[in-house]
């Protein structure tokens, strides 16, 4: 028996099943592509909404993906972006900061993602500095402000726990989800 038929065996997974999985996810792009194309040639207005709405609000990533993940998969994977390592920070104090809250830390501090998720931001905000905004598999937006030396690109997907960049002295951190805030404890607390 060869590798490919052994580890198909182990997965519990015939391979007629991958190629149907594989033509499944081929054929919803394709699907997706197409409507896409239609709708933005039917009108000019089409497809300013279109850039509008894609380009210039903010596209849910995470809601797309667990949606095409259901549909293209026969078995999907529930909350396979949660990971037990690198769901907390270290920090010696917190306090309130603008709408999130502003955690004390060391010197040159490696900040991990808190959740799984798509970046959806990399760059300097007003008040937050260097910043990172990562849309999460679980809903959540997270901030992540007053970075240095980042080390992810927008658009990346990242897993919990991932380091991203490094702060030093204070991280300041915002938490939303459905328009509410959310502090870190809360956060941690829903987790």
């Amino acid at each position: 028996m060869d590798s490919s038929r052994l580890l198909d065996n182990y997965l519990g997974t015939p391979p007629q099943k991958n190629i149907s999985k594989f033509f499944t996810k081929v054929l919803c792009c394709l699907i997706f592509l197409f409507a896409s194309l239609i709708f933005t040639s039917y009108s000019d207005e089409n497809l300013a909404l279109y850039h509008k709405w894609v380009f210039e609000e903010n596209f849910n990533f995470m809601a797309f993906k667990n949606f095409y993940q259901n549909i293209a998969s026969s078995n999907p994977k529930k909350d396979e972006d949660k990971m037990v390592f690198g769901q907390t920070l270290e920090y010696t104090n917190i306090t309130p900061y603008q709408n999130g809250q502003s955690l004390e830390i060391g010197v040159d501090v490696p900040i991990n993602s808190l959740g799984g998720g798509i970046v959806v931001f990399v760059g300097e905000k007003e008040g937050f500095n260097k910043t990172i905004i990562i849309q999460g598999s679980d809903g959540y937006d997270i901030w992540y402000g007053n970075l240095e030396n980042i080390d992810i690109n927008i658009y990346d997907y990242i897993e919990a726990g991932k380091i991203m960049a490094s702060a030093s002295d204070s991280l300041y951190l915002l938490i939303t989800k459905d328009a509410k805030y959310y502090t870190y404890e809360e956060y941690q607390n829903q987790i």
